[in-house]
């Protein structure tokens, strides 16, 4: 008994997560695609039509997107307009027809057949309208080869066309395919982490955010591969990657350089992750270097006030500025401390600078990460930068020495 009164609970609290779920998304309609023709419509164009027109309206039925299908809404535009008296698409009149069926936004078009480039097809054009207000949202129009017009063909095209009309994508796809004869496995990375795995010649990295990335591919017995070039990734498409790998000069079969060191290959240690790191040390370093530099200068222009002081007669001593220092004894020991607290200064200044430089070098110049040859009988020392600073209580500075 309490187990089913739980499993009751389960189903209210879900549906009542879905209701609310379903409240914040406005509402869509799709019209029934009208099909144009110079004298006669034929059946074959029809049935493209009827079948476009159900493919839209299986994403928003679906929930997924940004908009939830409206109720009772499957109209076929060209009745729509006979019935609300609409001779064309003029936008008000199509707002009437969308507020009429309940909903926020209105998808409707054609689809005609025509010859493009001497290829034959159908013209597809879709219009999103704005209920409230009757403003036109961008459109789609696109054109589809009578070889494309399969059932499963035209459900692709209506998926791209509806996430382009309502701007509802979720990132690009790449792929990776491998033309080495009978290869086997490898790793995807994006930028030097990895994303996704190849197996029988071919991988898919889904949901990439639009942008330009650095891709990689690494596996075992071939040498690690990396674009020459940063890839575009474009939203709602895919875009393919065919590469040939070179096989590694590794003696050792089977070796992945990506999971072992024993073995010849370039090895990635989290770039991208170290790369912030010394890029935070190299700002780090700027704001202690610059805080040294005022304080420096606060503590020289104490040391000039002193010394100037000192430098007037005797009877002006104790008159204007000079009277801060109240006797000649507390002048010069205030002179010496401000001389003193200028040398700290030049510590901190150096100390920051070489910090910095460290920074910038990792971060910016070798690009945050190591990568180094190893070799299957001795791993081979790694080259590298050293900065050490030097600080006495007169100067401050620093030594560059490379190691390779």
């Amino acid at each position: 008994m309490a187990r089913a009164l739980s499993s009751l609970c389960l189903v209210i609290v879900l549906l009542a997560g879905g209701s609310a779920a379903a409240k914040g998304k406005d509402k869509i309609a799709i019209l029934g695609l009208e099909v144009l023709g110079t004298t006669t419509v034929d059946s074959e164009s029809t049935r493209v039509a009827q079948d476009l027109t159900v493919a839209l309206r299986t994403r928003p039925k679906a929930g997924q997107g940004p908009y939830q299908w409206t109720p009772g809404s499957e109209r076929e535009l060209v009745d729509e307009k006979i019935m609300n008296s609409c001779p064309n698409e003029d936008k008000d009149c199509m707002a009437k027809i969308g507020a009429a069926l309940g909903a926020d936004y209105l998808v409707y078009g054609k689809i005609e057949r025509k010859q493009l480039g001497g290829q034959a097809g159908y013209q597809i054009s879709l219009k999103l309208l704005k209920v409230a207000n009757a403003q036109q949202m961008p459109g789609w129009t696109e054109f589809i080869p009578i070889a494309e017009t399969s059932l499963t063909k035209l459900q692709e095209w209506a998926r791209k066309g509806y996430k382009k009309l309502t701007n509802d994508f979720d990132g690009g796809v790449l792929r990776v395919r491998i033309a080495n004869e009978g290869f086997d496995r490898g790793t995807i990375l994006i930028d030097g982490e990895e994303r996704g795995n190849i197996t029988a010649g071919s991988g898919e990295v889904p949901s990439l955010p639009e942008g330009r990335y650095k891709i990689s591919v690494v596996a075992g017995g071939f040498e690690r591969w990396d674009s020459e070039e940063k890839v575009t990734i474009r939203n709602g498409e895919t875009t393919t990657e065919q590469i040939t790998l070179k096989q590694s000069r590794s003696t050792v079969p089977g070796c992945d350089p990506l999971v072992s060191k024993d073995c010849g290959g370039t090895l990635s240690d989290a770039p991208s992750r170290n790369r912030a790191v010394w890029k935070g040390m190299f700002i780090g370093g700027l704001v202690i270097a610059a805080g040294g530099g005022v304080y420096g200068f606060l503590e020289d222009q104490k040391r000039k006030d002193a010394q100037a002081c000192g430098d007037m007669d005797g009877e002006m001593f104790g008159i204007g500025d000079c009277a801060d220092f109240g006797t000649e004894d507390a002048r010069d020991k205030a002179g010496e401390k401000a001389a003193r607290n200028g040398n700290i200064a030049w510590v901190v200044i150096g100390a920051g600078g070489a910090i910095a430089l460290v920074g910038f070098v990792k971060g910016f110049v070798l690009g945050g990460g190591s990568s180094e040859r190893v070799s299957t009988r001795a791993r081979k020392g790694r080259s590298e930068l050293v900065v050490a600073p030097i600080v006495t209580d007169r100067s401050a500075g620093a030594t560059l020495r490379f190691r390779w």
